[in-house]
């Protein structure tokens, strides 16, 4: 298993999304695991890029103007709900769900397609037209949209048997920039303690081109716009970046005392994180990622526990959208511009930032959409949904889709 969840994170990757995995579900409980006592407590989520764009971790190209009317409904058909749907990729060939165990293709109709098993410990990944996830034999496998294979089950060596691993980048003629993490092996009497340990791997058809192998916890890999750059943050309040290709190290700084939480890049490379300063309050800040020089920062109110949230998503104009404390902050060049409650959730509030800089958020079994200046356009409710598990998502049409326990949604 990779890195551990510790206090209060919840979801063994979003995303990961357990089985009752966090991000989900109306009634389940966020997946921990077992931290050792030896080990000290951190804060650090481990999430993926569940949302519309990879890299700005909730921002969508098209826009929308619902009005709240529902389409369709295409029940979940996992009667028990303990598999409730975690994300909805959107292509042209219709809706790709993802569930804790399984992967549905669904048409723009709602009718399902087809299905296959999963292995939870990757979030599925759409790229050039395939469809990348973890199969059961805990490899990573691809299909088309037709469930047509076109990546057999390539091993991951620097994975182990109870690790996970994550597809930060797939690249073309099959090379993919992995992530992986391992758990050390249980302790022992009169053997001295190893630590969990990840790699960042660079993997092709002769296997891996370039390896780094690190101690300790780390989170998801950020990759620049241009797919040269990739960016950590590990436990050790440092920020490291390579080179994709080549492996080189480019870039390294620290920062003293601070406790990384969750982080994206913005529309110019410039990282945007949430971390605990030393006094452990919540601040967002805007950091170059070549020599750690701070753009701006804003604090936020202390809010006792630190949670798995969203990582801050970017809008148009590189807003920053931030859910802490049941409030969307948004923030342009360190000032804040609006703020607006979140309904309270047992788990995730999503936001997912169009083109019109509007916003949908889903909280609870709430989805609602914000203008611009963040007045409510549209509210609606789901009655007998249970708690929303997906973040939104727009199509071209401007319809919406959104996913609880109970099944995926379609307004208008």
């Amino acid at each position: 298993m990779p890195m551990r969840w510790k206090q209060g994170i919840g979801v063994t990757i979003v995303l990961l999304l357990l089985l009752t995995a966090v991000v989900c579900q109306a009634g389940s409980s966020s997946h921990k695991s077992q931290a050792r006592q030896n080990i000290k407590e951190s804060n650090m989520a481990m999430y993926t890029m569940l949302f519309a764009d990879y890299q700005h971790s909730s921002f969508q190209k098209q826009k929308t103007t619902i009005v709240g009317e529902q389409v369709w409904f295409t029940p979940n058909s996992d009667t028990t709900h303990k598999s409730p749907p975690t994300a909805i990729l959107l292509s042209s060939q219709g809706l790709t769900v993802q569930y804790n165990d399984r992967l549905e293709q669904m048409n723009y109709d709602g009718k399902i397609v087809w299905e296959m098993e999963r292995d939870p410990g990757l979030d599925i990944f759409i790229h050039n037209d395939g469809i990348f996830y973890r199969s059961t034999g805990r490899r990573l496998a691809a299909v088309d949209f037709e469930k047509n294979t076109i990546l057999d089950a390539m091993h991951i060596m620097t994975s182990s048997r109870r690790g996970f691993f994550f597809l930060v980048l797939p690249r073309d003629n099959q090379r993919y920039l992995v992530q992986t993490f391992n758990r050390a092996p249980e302790p022992e009497p009169n053997v001295p303690d190893e630590q969990d340990n990840y790699n960042l791997v660079m993997m092709g058809p002769s296997g891996d081109e370039w390896l780094h192998e690190f101690e300790g916890e780390v989170l998801p890999g950020l990759v620049t716009h241009d797919g040269k750059k990739v960016i950590l943050l590990n436990d050790n309040s440092e920020v490291l970046s390579f080179d994709t290709d080549s492996g080189k190290k480019l870039d390294s700084f620290s920062f003293l005392g601070m406790q990384f939480l969750q982080a994206s890049l913005d529309r110019s490379d410039n990282l945007v994180v949430a971390m605990l300063n030393q006094e452990k309050k919540q601040v967002l800040a805007c950091i170059t990622t070549s020599d750690g020089k701070t753009i701006w920062e804003i604090s936020f109110p202390d809010d006792g526990s630190h949670p798995f949230r969203q990582p801050p998503a970017i809008g148009n104009d590189n807003q920053v959208y931030y859910i802490t404390n049941d409030t969307l902050y948004v923030i342009r060049e360190g000032e804040l511009v609006w703020r607006f409650p979140v309904p309270q959730a047992s788990f995730y509030q999503y936001v997912t930032v169009l083109s019109d800089n509007s916003v949908l958020l889903g909280a609870s079994n709430t989805l609602i959409h914000l203008d611009a200046e963040g007045e409510v356009l549209v509210s609606v409710a789901l009655e007998d949904s249970g708690e929303l598990t997906t973040p939104p998502v727009v199509d071209d049409k401007g319809r919406c889709y959104v996913g609880s326990g109970a099944g995926i949604y379609c307004f208008k």
